[in-house]
């Protein structure tokens, strides 16, 4: 029992984090998009949704599938709980990964639109 304690520590707040960066993972995506297109989406499955019913909403679809997928992450857990703890730290880095590159990239159209407006010659 004293174990499962010990899993207990890491898994909860590894679930946190899991649903946080997958808000981030949706909101950079949103932003991104809002300054690009719907092509600059790399999951074709997400893209085709975003075509099919628009950017956010099919970005709530997407994310709202994970309600599910918690819930069993959290049932398999009490059979298999070091299983479950790797596989969330393997979630969460590849997560942290999408988000840290959604956002550079939205960072870079944004500096790119500002520059292009410092080089507008005033009348």
């Amino acid at each position: 029992m004293n174990n499962n304690m010990n899993f207990n520590m890491f898994f909860y707040p590894l679930i946190i984090i899991f649903i946080i960066l997958n808000i981030l993972d949706g909101h950079s995506t949103l932003k991104v998009i809002s300054k690009t297109s719907i092509k600059s989406e790399k999951n074709p499955v997400a893209r085709f949704l975003f075509k099919l019913v628009g950017p956010l909403t099919g970005i709530i679809c997407l994310k709202s599938i994970l309600i599910p997928v918690i819930i069993l992450m959290m049932y398999y857990f009490y059979y298999k709980l070091l299983d479950m703890i790797i596989i969330l730290i393997i979630a969460n880095f590849f997560y942290l990964a999408v988000v840290i590159h959604n956002y550079k990239v939205f960072n870079r159209i944004t500096k790119n639109i500002l520059d292009r407006f410092d080089n507008i010659d005033a009348p």
